[in-house]
């Protein structure tokens, strides 16, 4: 299995972070329920927005799927450390959101 964790432990931590309710939108849109992330930034993203993020490169924003993608455990810490509520006040914070 490598550096992948067990489907059931990614569903596991995903069922969690998607009760966040800053996680229930997507980030750059805020649509609801939010199936795909950033796994680089930590944020929640609508099937529309992972364009815009997989166009800045895999270096910027690493796109991933709740569901169909495989995660390291090293990106679902990211996910459990970031979330659409930190990623908003670090942006704000350095002038980068409005």
């Amino acid at each position: 299995m490598g550096d992948y964790v067990a489907d059931e432990e990614r569903d596991k931590v995903f069922q969690k972070l998607t009760q966040i309710s800053d996680n229930k939108v997507c980030f750059d849109c805020a649509s609801k329920n939010p199936k795909w992330c950033s796994a680089s930034i930590g944020i929640f993203l609508c099937y529309q927005c992972t364009g815009n993020h997989r166009g800045m490169g895999v270096h910027i924003s690493f796109v991933r799927s709740l569901k169909m993608d495989r995660w390291k455990a090293r990106e679902l810490n990211q996910m459990e450390f970031g979330g659409n509520k930190a990623a908003k006040a670090f942006y704000e914070k350095n002038g980068m959101y409005t």
